[in-house]
């Protein structure tokens, strides 16, 4: 996002952050980026995780009252659609320069309704591959083989539209609905490795520290206990070939 800023040549930058550490700590690092390229900060806006349409509506009037028109910003999908629409409705066209972390990314909801607000907006998508195999993995969970999961049921519900108890005349789950509009989230190769990262992080514990113990179990549990050398001896030493 700096580098965009650089390449332009802008020099006077706005910033909007979600509370919480993903908003706060990425405009963070944002800035001192631009910091180390001379370029200024001019409001640095931060939206409250309970925010209602008139936070929103004050935020973007005290970016309009400043003369930067570029705004970076490091925020939720759902902050980000809330900020664009209050735009919207101030009429704010061709007001801004947006640059939008992968918070936004290439998720289409931000701008449904607000394309004459978001347009020339440049929104950054971290690099991932779709994994074939987990599409016909996820297809096939059910309710009756993803006992483990105690959030599936709610899940299937939702996605299906449909109760396991119906109150009234309400739609009844089966447990074998399909998904004929399932689409793999983008950001699903990163889970996909830090699940094996952390695989392969346990399994070398295992090796290392429990394996000619009789109660293994106790032992990893024992070891585990210590999460700062799990973390650094172990899961920042992994190394293995993803996807």
């Amino acid at each position: 996002m700096a580098d965009i800023v650089d390449f332009f040549n802008w020099t006077y930058v706005s910033t909007v952050a979600s509370e919480g550490d993903y908003g706060e700590k990425g405009i963070e690092a944002f800035k001192d980026e631009l910091t180390a390229r001379n370029v200024c900060t001019a409001i640095e806006a931060k939206v409250p995780q309970s925010s209602n349409k008139q936070n929103f509506e004050k935020i973007v009037k005290e970016l309009k009252n400043n003369e930067a028109r570029v705004v970076a910003l490091f925020l939720r999908v759902e902050d980000a659609t809330q900020l664009l629409s209050a735009a919207q409705r101030l009429n704010m066209i061709d007001s801004f320069v947006w640059i939008a972390s992968d918070g936004w990314g290439n998720n289409p909801l931000p701008v449904k309704d607000t394309t004459n607000v978001s347009r020339g907006a440049i929104t950054i998508e971290l690099k991932s591959k779709k994994i074939p195999d987990f599409d016909t993995y996820f297809r096939r969970r059910r309710p009756s083989n993803n006992t483990r999961n105690p959030w599936f049921n709610e899940f299937w519900e939702s996605a299906h539209k449909c109760k396991f108890k119906p109150k009234e005349n309400g739609s009844l789950c089966t447990g074998n609905e399909t998904f004929p509009d399932f689409k793999q989230e983008s950001k699903l190769q990163f889970v996909y490795d830090t699940v094996y990262a952390v695989a392969q992080a346990l399994n070398k514990v295992l090796e290392e520290q429990c394996w000619l113990n009789d109660d293994r179990k106790t032992c990893m549990s024992e070891f585990l206990r210590d999460g700062k050398t799990f973390y650094k001896h172990y899961l920042l030493n992994v190394s293995f070939e993803g996807e």
